[in-house]
């Protein structure tokens, strides 16, 4: 039986509004890898309706202690690139050693709120 928590968070920072969706299973690449283009459909949606500037997917993956960052637009995925050190291949990146929205915040936070 799958296990799974889902949440979104969002603030500002800087003068940014940021979203994250978060999910914690096991099973995270299959998600990725079989529904992206509905994930990035959801988020587009939610980033309008709370009129985020910037807003993406972590999806935890709880056996094999990784994240895969799901996101659409250009300026997301930069910011990810840089902060957490990641490659997006289309709209997934992938990234070992697991990390936590807790531990992303303060990066992402920074970064913004000195860089853009």
């Amino acid at each position: 039986m799958p296990r799974e928590s889902r949440a979104i968070s969002h603030g500002l920072w800087g003068d940014k509004k940021v979203g994250i969706a978060q999910i914690e299973m096991i099973g995270a690449k299959k998600l990725v890898d079989e529904r992206s283009g509905e994930i990035v459909q959801v988020l587009d949606k939610i980033k309008k309706e709370m009129s985020l500037d910037f807003i993406f997917q972590n999806t935890i993956e709880l056996e094999d202690t990784k994240n895969f960052f799901v996101a659409q637009d250009a300026e997301t995925q930069q910011l990810l690139e840089k902060v957490l050190n990641v490659q997006f291949a289309g709209v997934v990146a992938e990234r070992q050693n697991l990390m936590m929205r807790r531990q992303i915040v303060p990066l992402s936070k920074e970064e913004l709120e000195n860089n853009l």
